[in-house]
């Protein structure tokens, strides 16, 4: 192969690799696009975007209304939130994605008075109601059902440390892990699901706390 031949080779390979890069950047659209929200994202940095695309069941990109809506087509459904608040829990579960409950633990150690308050029944509320610590309803449209908050929890929580089969649920041969509460959460008053206390807590087959 003479000097020009592998010059032209060379100029080839490059102009395909960058060809390749360039659609495979490109090559899907999102299926659901929220756009003018103020989406907190939860990641390292605690970051809240203007926008996020959805594909299948998967978060393809979060980041500015115009960085996503280039993401559009037109079988794109776009939803405008118009400045609300966004934790986007209710169309995630719809969408298959399995979302897990928790909380951080931050300053005083009451659950319910800490700055950050870690009770998982109040997360739970929070969850089933879309309120606030003052009352106000942000986005309820967003609000899943008590069955959903339960799963966040439990079993959702064991699926995320790949011990779905060991715990997470009260089945025949799953690890003795459960609690008594008091009262029932799947058909409370919902503004008594905030309140509910462990009666008894059993870890591995062993009661580690008894009020009963």
């Amino acid at each position: 192969m003479n000097e020009t031949n592998k010059g032209w080779s060379v100029y080839l390979l490059v102009i395909t690799s960058l060809f390749f890069f360039i659609n495979f950047d490109n090559s899907f659209c999102a299926d659901m696009i929220f756009i003018n929200g103020n989406i907190i994202t939860v990641d390292n940095n605690f970051s809240v975007a203007k926008a996020i695309a959805i594909t299948g069941n998967k978060i393809e990109k979060v980041g500015s209304n115009s960085e996503i809506l280039k993401l559009s087509e037109s079988h794109t459904k776009v939803i405008d939130l118009k400045g609300k608040t966004f934790l986007p829990l209710n169309s995630m579960i719809k969408a298959g994605i399995i979302v897990s409950g928790g909380s951080d633990h931050m300053v005083k150690f009451d659950s319910y008075s800490a700055i950050n308050p870690y009770n998982p029944f109040l997360g739970m509320y929070s969850l089933i109601t879309r309120k606030k610590e003052r009352g106000n309803v942000i986005n309820y449209s967003e609000a899943i059902t008590r069955e959903d908050a339960i799963k966040m929890y439990t079993i959702n929580n064991a699926y995320g440390s790949f011990e779905e089969d060991a715990k997470g649920s009260l089945e025949e041969g799953k690890l003795a892990d459960l609690i008594v509460l008091s009262d029932n959460l799947l058909i409370c008053p919902e503004e008594h699901i905030k309140n509910i206390n462990v009666l008894l807590t059993m870890f591995n087959g062993k009661i580690i706390h008894d009020t009963l």
